[in-house]
């Protein structure tokens, strides 16, 4: 964004992306997975005069797990429109199956979210790496083992739709859209003075980090060491997530998880432990309500906000 006059409010501003499924012409069943599009993606970065602002790796993953614990289900219906909702294939149309999708900045940063005041006078730059594939982005209908298909050749059908490249995203033109606001010649005043005195303004955000195991062991107990940021950038929530065979695989989606049958989860924070007492979970038996209370609790204290309910 070159234009320095004017006065741009970030936290407002959404991406617009247009493009088109290409499908093998034999199958009409490959379609974007909940928060696709942004599995479109490696990563996003913020830049303010050529200074890195804010940073999110892991774009798709990352992100759907802060819209599933910060979207209620109001909320996910609501925003189609961005690639979220319980049949995101309403986001194409025609025969073609082309899409144009708007994603608000504060999906994918933590800057967008949390700073909501205007800047001026600065050049704005906002970065995506785009995926080395789409695999992640999209998912295909398991086919129903048919009477009279061995088990063995069903099978062997799974894995040949596994290793084949079913579908891949064609992105045509995107735009970043950001909202000009127009400022009394009072306040105009006011603002550029603060500029011509180089006035230090604060910009605080809660910035979001992705870390993933790419191999969890198959013992009954593993640690997970990652070495937090400095003293002033310290963790404040931890969302964890598990997947089984879900990673470059578009017969699974890769935007859902799975509770591996896992007992008990616990984060260490130099000498302090959360939580304080053990979970005992039982997902077999439905025995979850801690882990779900946590998760319950998320948007109340993330956003402060008591009347909101997660999906």
């Amino acid at each position: 964004m070159e234009n320095q006059n004017d006065f741009w409010l970030p936290s407002q501003s959404f991406l617009t992306i247009e493009g088109q499924i290409v499908r093998n012409p034999n199958d009409s069943t490959i379609a974007f997975c909940p928060n696709g599009l942004l599995q479109l993606f490696s990563e996003c970065k913020y830049l303010l005069n050529g200074v890195e602002i804010d940073h999110t790796r892991g774009l798709g993953l990352a992100t759907t797990l802060k819209g599933y614990c910060n979207l209620t289900p109001d909320e996910m219906l609501s925003y189609h429109h961005a690639g979220w909702g319980e049949f995101p294939d309403t986001l194409t149309t025609g025969v073609e199956h082309r899409f144009k999708a708007c994603i608000p900045l504060k999906f994918l940063l933590g800057f967008a979210e949390d700073y909501t005041k205007i800047l001026l006078g600065c050049r704005q730059e906002l970065i995506l790496t785009r995926a080395g594939h789409d695999k992640n982005a999209l998912w295909k209908t398991l086919p129903t083992r048919t009477e009279g298909v061995t088990e063995a050749n069903y099978k062997t059908t799974i894995a040949n739709y596994k290793a084949a490249e079913l579908g891949t995203v064609t992105i045509s033109k995107m735009t970043w859209n950001l909202a000009s606001i127009a400022v009394a010649d009072k306040a105009r005043i006011t603002l550029l003075q603060i500029i011509n005195n180089d006035i230090p303004i604060t910009i605080g955000f809660r910035s979001w980090q992705y870390f993933e195991h790419p191999s969890v062991p198959s013992t009954k107990e593993f640690k997970w060491t990652i070495t937090s940021a400095t003293q002033l950038e310290r963790p404040r929530f931890i969302i964890v997530a598990f997947q089984t065979d879900r990673k470059d695989n578009v017969l699974a989606q890769a935007n859902h998880f799975d509770h591996v049958n896992v007992t008990d989860v616990k984060v260490f924070l130099n000498s302090d432990s959360f939580p304080y007492s053990n979970l005992t979970l039982d997902f077999k038996r439905n025995k979850y309500g801690p882990a779900y209370q946590m998760f319950h609790n998320f948007q109340s204290t993330y956003y402060n906000e008591t009347h909101r309910v997660p999906a």
